[in-house]
């Protein structure tokens, strides 16, 4: 079936009836040139990779091959074994994939917590001046003495040294590195509670923490929503404590600067707080201007997902003070909805509206970026939401047709987005609900020292990603400029929006459906010149005569990922017609040049 789509008219350098954002460029003046159009990649350390099995704690589980689909129990026992579980991931694991990392397109590392505690996942710490041994080097925190709340006391164990080689070798490969943790609240088992046990009111630490009573023996005030596992800092005129808050812009300097010497370069590009609207206002500020001060090129991050909304603590958005980048999940439902295997093509408004979410952080504030996510812990992956009707522990999305809607939706998120943030293990088509389900190990295809591949033999997700960083590389609009909403017919399964920078505009076509469309654009004057970008992404052989044609598929020849160009001319009323296939992309490149004569 062939169907035609007239799409209004949208005239691209000369207005145009779709209000346009402000442009990316001028609206990050002020953040880091590396965030601009960058691809971050969020990676639970410890089901990442197990690089080292000397760290690994006693009840270490066998990492789990790439053929083992349903590996843990859905049952509820089951899910508290997956979340509980070791599997022995470490930053040697994670060093050692690196290079795979790179060949992914991957710029920023962003990492959950490794610092000392006592959970397996890292989020209740114990103590921020120290890697967590399991990450890193058996036992070598035991071997440091003498410590205490003066940063002139504190030493670099084993494992924290073997981080700041990592972090060396990550800056060498062209990576960032940036560290995730909760800031608002420590730990029951952290090291100032000790301190607080021993030492009472002449504890430093004192007044660090909401305390219920002191006599006959210090109680902490836990009431918090997590149970008794993680003690609030305690609130004083406009944030934290100033002891509470000097600690954090200690650990901040440590770890930013650790030889002290006043070059960054030996330390972390940023911070991700992951408990952000239980920060104060007042000590983000400060804190942000402790890490610009130390660092201008580092970046805060704030992240707003979980079971506490922004409003629980603030009024408005954060400002541009608070946060250099804020995490985005608004088009992981909106992706869901519009690419669900039973409803291709619902509420496109919706995605549209999105994706202006997403880019309008950048028109509000001229210091202030957006990383969008689609799949996240707590969140789940986008797959699970494209497969299934209802939020599902079923990893058979491959056997549902899931995969094919999949890739056009990532396909979305990464040309759509200008600071696209992968879940690991997303371009390994993994498929997970939420929760425990979505910090399943990550599946290589073969173990020790393979690539990440999908249960799907037929799947090279990894080089889908590859390809689209590759594309977005390629062509500038769509990793750094201004989104532009093109109107189109919404009954039908398409999605078309355009990209745009001085003198160079990308219009995107995603065709969601099983059948041909044609899809109508007016360039704006008769006989300009476009160029028509066929990226393919499903997997498979190329034929020996369409070798020669590919340009920049990234991959070898057996899962080489198509991306072929032609050229078009508008007609005499400065209109083109585009055909898009089922289930596949077009990208109408323009460039601001005179149309022939």
């Amino acid at each position: 079936m062939l169907n035609r789509i007239l799409v209004g008219v949208l005239v691209l350098g000369t207005g145009g009836i779709a209000a346009t954002l402000a442009g990316q460029d001028a609206a990050t003046s002020s953040l880091p040139e590396w965030t601009r159009g960058a691809c971050w990649y969020r990676i639970i350390v410890t089901r990442f990779h197990n690089g080292d099995s000397t760290n690994d704690p006693q009840d270490t589980q066998r990492w789990p091959s790439v053929r083992q689909v349903r590996y843990f129990d859905p049952s509820p026992p089951g899910m508290y074994e997956l979340r509980n579980e070791h599997y022995g991931g470490d930053l040697q694991g994670l060093r050692a994939r690196l290079p795979y990392l790179k060949q992914l397109g991957i710029d920023v590392l962003y990492l959950s917590p490794i610092f000392v505690a006592p959970s397996e996942h890292n989020y209740d710490p114990a103590d921020l001046r120290h890697v967590d041994d399991m990450l890193a080097v058996a036992n070598s925190l035991g071997k440091i003495k003498n410590e205490s709340d003066d940063p002139s006391s504190w030493q670099f164990s084993q494992s924290d040294q073997l981080f700041l080689e990592f972090v060396k070798e990550a800056h060498t490969q062209g990576f960032r590195v940036v560290l995730e943790n909760v800031f608002s609240q420590a730990g029951v088992m952290t090291w100032a509670r000790r301190d607080i046990l021993r030492k009472k009111r002449r504890s430093p630490c004192a007044d660090w923490f909401r305390m219920k009573s002191w006599d006959p023996r210090p109680e902490w005030d836990t009431d918090n929503g997590y149970g008794n596992k993680l003690i609030p800092l305690r609130l004083e005129g406009d944030g934290f404590s100033p002891g509470a808050e000097a600690h954090l812009h200690a650990v901040t300097k440590r770890w930013m600067d650790p030889n002290g010497d006043g070059d960054p370069s030996d330390g972390i590009d940023g911070w991700a707080v992951f408990d952000a609207p239980r920060m104060p206002r007042a000590t983000l500020q400060r804190w942000r201007q402790v890490i610009r001060r130390i660092n201008p090129d580092a970046v805060l991050i704030g992240d707003f997902v979980g079971v506490f909304p922004m409003k629980a603590t603030f009024a408005v958005p954060p400002a541009a003070d608070e946060f250099d980048l804020t995490i985005d999940y608004s088009l992981s439902d909106s992706l869901g909805r519009f690419f669900h295997i039973e409803r291709v093509g619902t509420d496109s408004e919706g995605l549209i509206d999105s994706l202006m979410t997403v880019h309008s952080a950048q028109a509000e504030s001229d210091r202030r970026g957006t990383i969008s996510a689609v799949s996240a812990p707590s969140l789940g992956r986008l797959l699970n939401k494209i497969a299934h009707d209802e939020p599902s522990m079923d990893t058979t999305a491959a056997e549902a047709g899931a995969y094919d809607n999949w890739r056009l939706a990532m396909a979305v998120h990464f040309l759509g987005s200008s600071n696209p943030m992968l879940y690991y293990g997303d371009e390994a088509g993994m498929d997970a609900h939420g929760g425990s389900s979505a910090r399943q190990p990550m599946k290589w295809d073969d173990l020790p020292g393979g690539v990440a591949k999908s249960s799907d033999p037929n799947a090279s997700f990894a080089g889908m990603i590859r390809q689209l960083n590759n594309i977005r590389r390629r062509f500038a609009p769509l990793s750094r400029g201004d989104f532009r909403r093109v109107p189109f017919d919404e009954e039908r399964p398409i999605l078309v929006f355009a990209r745009s920078l001085p003198g160079d505009k990308v219009i995107v076509i995603i065709n969601g459906g099983k059948g041909r469309e044609e899809v109508a654009l007016s360039i704006g004057w008769p006989g300009r010149m476009v160029g028509i970008v066929n990226p393919e992404l499903s997997p498979g052989p190329l034929h020996p005569l369409l070798q020669k044609k590919q340009i920049a598929a990234g991959g070898d020849k057996k899962s080489a990922l198509r991306l072929f160009g032609s050229r078009q001319f508008a007609d005499e009323w400065g209109d083109i017609t585009v055909t898009v296939s089922p289930q596949s992309i077009r990208l109408v490149i323009v460039k601001d040049e005179e149309p022939r004569g």
